[in-house]
Parts: structure tokens; sequence; C-alpha cells
């Protein structure tokens, strides 16, 4: 969808003229979501990944907002340790292996379900290209419906 009809859809639903189905939405949030990643994966697995990271995303809060992307939604995979995991390794675009691992400064107070939904906004901190895997440095990240965070029991 065009930015100018985001526009008049966001006017026209302020203004109460017309009703918008959050699954709309949702599934625009989902594709921008799914561009970025996909994006930031070409880049980082090119030739020239080391230097991309480097000079656009080490240190830096991601997704930041890029494409209008203010979190990332993942679900767990599997996090070590089981219990008060403290690295939870996340699939963020439906590819079922992990390609992204929270470091947590501290362990969660309670285990993390594989399957579990999670959104996270964090520090890039390292990545591998191959098996692609992103590693973001974390204090905390949210689990909907409920607030997950790194702080210990």
């Amino acid at each position: 969808m065009s930015n100018r009809l985001c526009s008049y859809l966001l006017v026209a639903l302020l203004s109460g003229w017309i009703l918008v189905d959050s699954r709309l939405l949702d599934d625009q949030t989902d594709e921008a979501q799914r561009l970025l990643w996909v994006g930031i994966k070409k880049a980082l697995t090119s030739d020239k990944g080391a230097e991309y990271f480097e000079h656009n995303m080490k240190a830096s809060v991601i997704p930041g907002g890029a494409n209008g992307v203010g979190r990332f939604r993942a679900r767990v995979v599997s996090s070590k340790p089981e219990a008060n995991p403290s690295e939870p390794m996340l699939e963020v675009n439906g590819e079922r292996e992990p390609e992204a691992k929270l470091l947590l400064e501290r362990g969660w107070k309670d285990s993390i379900p594989p399957g579990a939904e999670i959104t996270f906004a964090r520090v890039a901190s390292s990545f591998i290209s191959q098996p692609f895997l992103l590693t973001f440095q974390a204090t905390d990240f949210e689990v909907p419906n409920r607030r997950a965070s790194g702080k210990s029991k």
C-alpha cells in the first residue's frame, strides 16, 4: 500500500469516516517487518556484510523505526539455559530456524516456552552470515499481554 493511500486512510480513520479492520493493520506491519528483515539479511549475507554491519547496524537500536517498524515480532525457538534463560533464540521471519539471538544481561525470571511470541527493539552487537544469526544486546523484551524482563527475581 502506498504512503499516500495510507495517509488518506489515516485521515479518514481519525475523522471517523471509515472503520478499519485491525487485521489489515497487522498485515501491513507484518509485511513491513518481513521486507525489512529480508533486506537486513540480504545485506549481511552479501560479500560486504561485515562492512554494512560496522557502518549501519553495530551499536544501533534495530529496527529503530526503519520501514515503519518500531519493534520486531518474533517467536522463541529455544532458550538457554531453560530455567531463567539469558539467550532466547528467535525466528523473526517465519523461517523456523533461529535468525536472531537476544543476550539478556540477567536471566529472565521464568522459562520462555518455544513458540512464545515476543517483540523487541535492541542494540545489534554481532552477526554470523552462515548460518545467518543476528545478535542483540537486551536488557528487556516484551511478551504480548505481559512484560518480560531481564531483571532477576
